[in-house]
């Protein structure tokens, strides 16, 4: 796990956040509703996906004021998306970075929406994922979420807070998943109280950013999933229209967890999106392959790492199969590979072995 670091924003708040991987272009990741920057790394899936996304870029995660590591603002219930915009900049300046892909998902498309609007000079490129430009459904956006539906979801996740409550609806593919869900409600805990989150996500019913689209004058890519159980596809449909020469990649499946799913289905379109805009040229260059020794840890793949995290958290050939997209036949085969490369017999030994090298 990278350090965590502050970065001094309004208000003298100070703002967690961290960064990490080399690629040649810098890429905030603008979080959702709640976020922690180091119990996310926590649950192996998310770590997969954002160690595959630092492969290719130099990624900055925070977490926004009110949540996570980040101070509360005892003048305030919650922040504004104003002060939010400006806890971007305070991370893009603390990590030495005047230009950006923002990549926003959930609640944090309106957000990263409006900077690249005020802000286009410092967005290299925009990733919007499992969002929208308006959350609750009008008279002219009958896209969007019925309002009671939502007053629902708030009081709902208010009076459960900390359970998991909500686990069905971000991570349907998993509902069965014990320890899946054992973190979500861990995270949840970790991230922010009932009263925060609840000011938070009712902020979100008259959040309305519907009229920058047709005014932004950065790249970007619009990633949604077609059955998504909390955002409609609809809503990311609307605003990819609304946005000149938007990409618009609609996904199969109904998680609204970005992370899950095909992950590298996902990477790759972020990947080919970036590598064909002007900032990110760099990234067609990037070497996809290194030069590794035939036996040690040094010689396993990503493929094969992958795999070894998840048998370390206890998972038999076939749920790992189905979390990595894979067949229990191929999983077999990459055991097969690091038992070989490692000179080892058994899964505990690699197990064993892993949770004293990964951590």
């Amino acid at each position: 796990m990278p350090p965590t670091q502050y970065a001094p924003s309004g208000g003298g708040l100070n703002i967690a956040y961290q960064v990490f991987g080399a690629g040649p272009l810098d890429l905030v990741l603008v979080p959702g509703f709640i976020s922690h920057v180091e119990f996310a790394w926590q649950e192996p899936l998310l770590a997969r996906f954002l160690r595959k996304l630092s492969a290719f870029t130099r990624v900055i995660t925070f977490d926004k004021r009110g949540m996570g590591l980040s101070d509360r603002d005892p003048r305030r219930e919650t922040p504004s998306l104003a002060e939010r915009m400006d806890d971007i900049g305070a991370v893009m300046d603390a990590a030495c970075s005047p230009r950006a892909v923002l990549l926003a998902w959930s609640e944090g498309g309106p957000t990263g929406l409006l900077f690249a609007h005020r802000q286009p000079g410092r967005v290299a490129a925009l990733v919007l994922l499992g969002t929208t430009a308006r959350f609750s459904a009008a008279e002219d956006f009958p896209e969007g979420i019925p309002r009671e539906l939502l007053e629902l979801f708030i009081d709902t996740m208010r009076q459960d807070w900390g359970k998991g409550v909500g686990f069905e609806l971000y991570a349907p593919s998993l509902a069965n998943d014990a320890r899946m869900r054992s973190w979500w409600a861990s995270y949840q805990r970790f991230a922010s109280s009932p009263g925060a989150v609840s000011a938070s996500l009712r902020m979100h019913l008259d959040v309305d950013v519907r009229h920058v689209l047709p005014e932004l004058a950065v790249p970007t890519l619009v990633v949604h999933r077609t059955y998504d159980m909390l955002v409609p596809v609809e809503c990311a449909r609307y605003t990819a229209a609304r946005i000149a020469g938007a990409c618009y990649l609609e996904q199969p499946g109904e998680d609204h967890m970005y992370w899950l799913g095909d992950q590298d289905g996902t990477l790759s379109a972020v990947r080919e999106f970036l590598a064909a805009t002007p900032d990110g040229a760099p990234i067609a260059a990037l070497r996809q392959s290194r030069h590794r020794p035939a036996a040690g840890w040094e010689s396993l793949t990503e493929a094969e790492l992958d795999v070894v995290r998840l048998v370390t958290v206890g998972m038999t050939n076939r749920q790992i199969a189905a979390r990595l997209h894979l067949s229990p036949r191929t999983i077999q085969t990459h055991i097969s590979h690091i038992m070989g490369k490692l000179n080892l017999a058994r899964r505990s030994e690699i197990a064993a072995d892993a949770s004293r090298r990964l951590r």
